[in-house]
């Protein structure tokens, strides 16, 4: 809501949308993949010189369900003529670790925090070629989880050192930045 007036509705059919007021219309979260892909689509061709790509992997984070996977391929399929394939984040991680580490064998954890998410793979290299044996994620631990702890120990740290140094005077961190206005 900070970036978009919008907010989630329950549609006639169950399903969730966002309701746009601005437009007076509700917006299917499909649709809102179709219109960023469309985005990220062109911008691609325009930087491959108006060429336009064999195939298409798009990365999902890997605790994504099938019924995630179905909506991001339909929403792709919708905008993008040429094969979709979707690949785990940790996987494409893994993929991009053992490429540049092919004579490196042995089995490897590879993880992925990202902004909301912690995902992870379990690779093997040998003879050169990368086997993915297994794949799994956390959808609610990621990037702005511990940015916010950390925030949250520096505010603490900071309270602490101020008592230290000024005594009792009351130089405290303002209300503000406690509740991480920062």
């Amino acid at each position: 809501k900070q970036y978009c007036q919008a907010e989630v509705v329950e549609g006639k059919d169950g399903y969730c949308y966002y309701y746009i007021p601005a437009q007076d219309r509700n917006v299917s979260p499909e649709d809102v993949n179709v219109e960023l892909l469309k985005v990220l689509y062109n911008t691609a061709i325009e930087s491959m010189g108006g060429q336009r790509p064999k195939g298409v992997w798009i990365t999902v984070p890997a605790s994504f369900n099938q019924k995630q996977r179905s909506i991001t391929r339909r929403s792709a399929e919708r905008v993008i003529k040429e094969p979709v394939h979707l690949l785990s984040e940790p996987a494409a991680a893994a993929i991009q670790y053992g490429y540049d580490n092919l004579y490196e064998e042995g089995t490897m954890v590879i993880y992925d925090l990202g902004g909301g998410t912690f995902d992870v793979c379990i690779v093997r290299i040998q003879n050169q070629t990368i086997d993915i044996v297994d794949t799994s994620g956390h959808p609610t631990i990621g990037g702005n989880l511990f940015d916010s702890l950390i925030m949250e120990y520096a505010c603490k740290d900071y309270e602490q050192y101020m008592l230290n140094e000024m005594g009792d005077k009351g130089y405290l961190l303002p209300d503000s930045l406690k509740e991480n206005d920062i």
